[in-house]
């Protein structure tokens, strides 16, 4: 149904079509609204995601079978799908090119997912969002998305010439130790991951810095997923992941 004209309401008709697997509705106008039609069906009328808190509804069976699912170029779609789309227990591929999702909301999705165990979704982005993952991705040396400053390579046992990343103290990549960090290491690990100014983190208390890095590692996290989602494990988009 891409490039076709239309409602949100009108995607309450997919609810006849409860094996289907693929779907296409980029360049369609709908929004938020039309995208959580697809996952419930409703007693009465809908009249917007309030709904959800009043009316009676039931999970429809396109959230076990669908496996593909197309949105791009619908920009009334926004962060507040990411709740629904949670839903699709078998999606595969996902395309969410020019929509109204923040990368904020791109974080939560990609959070919420890899907890949910979808290891083999692939999401298409726009090109701004492609760009700012790409330029992680591939450079070693930025800061957030790699920890090559003060990392040692060493020699992966059995494979001559193979090297790998360790991490050394006081270096971390866990948020949940923070905590447990000295003040100097707070501030070493914040001028790494987020680039901050020595000086500016002078007069901040250890609670602070604790905070500030954890967010830090937290927005790192979600970007290394996101990273993964899009490119793949192994790093690299597949050849025809340009069609979605």
């Amino acid at each position: 149904m891409s490039d076709t004209p239309l409602q949100d309401f009108d995607i309450v008709s997919i609810h006849h079509l409860p094996r289907l697997s693929v779907l296409w509705l980029n360049n369609t106008g709908i929004g938020t609204e039309g995208c959580v039609m697809i996952f419930f069906s409703f007693c009465s009328t809908w009249s917007g995601l309030k709904c959800l808190r009043s009316r009676v509804c039931h999970m429809v069976s396109l959230r076990k079978s669908l496996a593909e699912l197309y949105i791009g170029a619908n920009p009334r779609v926004n962060d507040d799908v990411v709740t629904p789309l949670l839903m699709l227990s078998k999606l595969s591929r996902l395309s969410l090119v020019d929509t109204g999702i923040s990368l904020q909301g791109l974080r939560r999705f990609a959070i919420s997912v890899d907890g949910a165990g979808h290891a083999h979704l692939r999401i298409h982005l726009s090109p701004e969002w492609i760009y700012y993952l790409e330029s992680k991705h591939r450079d070693p040396n930025r800061i957030g998305a790699f920890l090559f400053l003060n990392a040692v390579f060493l020699e992966n046992a059995g494979l001559e010439g193979t090297k790998q990343l360790e991490i050394r103290p006081p270096l971390i990549d866990d948020p949940s130790q923070c905590g447990r960090l000295s003040v100097t290491a707070l501030k070493i690990n914040l001028c790494l991951h987020a680039k901050c100014d020595a000086a500016s983190l002078e007069t901040a208390t250890r609670a602070e810095l604790a905070f500030r890095l954890k967010e830090a590692l937290l927005v790192r996290r979600a970007d290394m997923l996101l990273q993964e989602f899009v490119f793949g494990v192994g790093g690299d988009m597949d050849a025809d992941d340009e069609s979605f």
